[in-house]
């Protein structure tokens, strides 16, 4: 047992010791990417769709700390295994070299990173963590040796977190020191009404440091603005070259959107809105000159992932911009600073590439985008009009008979008509609108009745200018999610025990967890339908480049 314990607790040591000789390689080695990060991001490229989808839709937001968890879980495991009985000194040594170095080549096989440091931090880091197991095996009884390699592995992990902060507090100062012009195209002052004032319900403007993130980075890339560049480059006749300060000489527009992430299930949180500035793409396209047969741009991200919008969408007069900022200041890092594309109506992962470096103007047959490779249609998707309630919290209990019920609903880029609620059994009933700041933006929602005591049932639709909300209840894929959010609350008449508030609470929670379930097996089915496997390769438009359906 004592044996088995020591063997435990050398291979954990191993693994740490792997883990920040890793780290602390790729902070010091120049355009390094650490071992952990290549591999986290080449099982999330590896990942199949309908594998995707259950963990969005079960792990929702935490998904890359699952990730993240699992990795080194991963690591400390081998680590594990090295020191044990079953394998012998020299194959438990060799098992974690080999696994640094697959590391290292999967980190160096990314666009954003140099090949050569990243592909040796791996290297270190294998080297590191195979001679720890290698000497830890030789000698079970050295207590000092074992302190002073968890002190080595704690110091270098320290100093690889220092290493980061300090190229994070780099990108943070350029950010904070740029000075934007006034916009050639301001979105104007929001107008009285455009915002209910209820608590709980979701600001007409998300923070910035609130905008939901979702994205396959692992993790976001930390550009230095001095060297950033964007690339307009393809069928085009003057491929051009920017500057971050070149791009703040050409004409601005403001304009108020909301993003919705194409994962976004029904009742979601997927989505954020507020108001934008950046340079129209047409006005980047007009200045390359794009030739008559190219159909549309490919924006890519500096870590190589793309995704394609069609020209007539761009030129079509609908909004489309290279955003620059966001909320009155510059692009967060985690919502792609320096520079994003932001097409209000088209799903997040369909058009909206973050942190991007280039657009090349090509054919649909001449390249083919990240998801597209995955399986998801070739064509950007249109956002659905949808609507979420907000108020009361779904298994609520309320004290009050008179009750307000309330949310956000969008349908951009066209925008939202109408929101009718129906209470339990009863027919639909128009909710007061807010005034609408923007056909790009979600619009406020609210609806007062009286309630009888008891248990009652909401359900919520939005009415578009384009389309209805449809009641068909649908998984993201392959055309995001549809159907009618509901919740369920009760109003309280005096006699109910406090001891039922825990109890609804666990009800909310079940309906969660069982609503996440739901969504994951219906993803999975839905990839089955479209006959996976393998992916489905979703025809490409007419070469006309028409724009995206509704």
């Amino acid at each position: 047992m004592k044996r088995a314990q020591s063997s435990l607790a050398d291979g954990v040591l191993a693994g740490l010791v792997q883990l920040a000789a890793g780290e602390f390689a790729a902070a010091a080695l120049p355009g390094a990417r650490s071992p952990i990060s290549g591999a986290g991001r080449a099982l999330i490229d590896a990942t199949p769709g309908p594998v995707v989808d259950v963990t969005v839709a079960t792990a929702q937001r935490f998904d890359k700390h699952i990730l993240r968890a699992s990795l080194v879980t991963g690591l400390l495991g081998a680590g594990v295994l090295s020191c044990s009985p079953v394998l012998t000194r020299n194959r438990g040594a060799g098992l974690l070299g080999v696994i640094g170095v697959g590391c290292g080549a999967a980190a160096a096989s990314r666009p954003d990173a140099r090949a050569g440091t990243s592909l040796a931090a791996g290297a270190a880091a294998g080297a590191a963590g195979a001679i720890t197991a290698h000497v830890l095996r030789r000698h079970r009884d050295a207590r000092a040796l074992r302190l002073g390699l968890a002190a080595l592995a704690g110091g270098a992990g320290l100093s690889a977190a220092r290493r980061r902060r300090a190229q994070h507090a780099e990108v943070e100062r350029l950010r904070g020191a740029i000075d934007f012009p006034a916009p050639a195209t301001a979105a104007g002052v929001v107008p009285a009404g455009a915002e209910f004032a209820l608590p709980g319900l979701t600001a007409l403007r998300t923070e910035p440091d609130a905008f939901y993130v979702t994205d396959v980075q692992f993790p976001a890339p930390q550009i230095d603005l001095r060297a950033w560049r964007l690339r307009v480059s393809g069928m085009v006749d003057h491929p051009l070259e920017l500057s971050f300060g070149d791009l703040l000489e050409m004409d601005l527009q403001e304009i108020d959107a909301t993003l919705v992430c194409v994962h976004n299930p029904v009742g979601g949180d997927r989505i954020s809105s507020g108001r934008w500035l950046g340079v129209p793409l047409a006005a980047l396209l007009a200045r390359a000159g794009v030739q008559a047969d190219a159909e549309h741009p490919v924006a890519r991200s500096t870590d190589g992932f793309t995704a394609g919008i069609p020209v007539a969408h761009i030129l079509g007069g609908e909004p489309a911009l290279l955003a620059l900022a966001y909320g009155g200041e510059p692009l967060r890092v985690a919502n792609g600073f320096p520079a994003r594309v932001l097409c209000p109506g088209l799903w997040g992962a369909d058009a909206n590439t973050k942190w991007v470096t280039e657009l090349e103007l090509t054919t649909w047959g001449g390249v083919r985008d990240y998801w597209d490779r995955r399986g998801w249609p070739r064509v950007p998707s249109r956002v659905r009009p949808g609507s979420r309630i907000d108020l009361p919290a779904n298994r609520s209990m309320l004290s009050s008979e008179t009750v307000t019920v309330a949310g956000v609903a969008w349908a951009p880029p066209h925008g939202i008509e109408q929101v009718d609620v129906a209470i339990d059994d009863g027919p639909w009933q128009p909710a007061e609108m807010s005034v609408e700041l923007a056909p790009t933006m979600w619009r406020h929602w609210r609806l007062r009745f009286d309630a009888d005591a008891g248990e009652h049932r909401v359900r919520a639709r939005a009415i578009g200018r384009r389309a209805t909300q449809s009641e068909h209840a649908a998984p993201p894929y392959p055309v995001g999610s549809s159907g009618h959010h509901e919740i369920r609350f009760m109003v309280m008449d005096g006699r109910a025990h406090p001891s039922a508030r825990p109890t609804r609470a666990w009800q909310a929670a079940t309906d969660d967890l069982s609503e996440r379930v739901a969504l994951a097996v219906e993803g999975v089915r839905s990839w089955l339908d479209h006959g996976f496997p393998p992916p489905r390769r979703f025809p490409a438009p007419a070469p006309t480049g028409a724009p995206p359906q509704a």
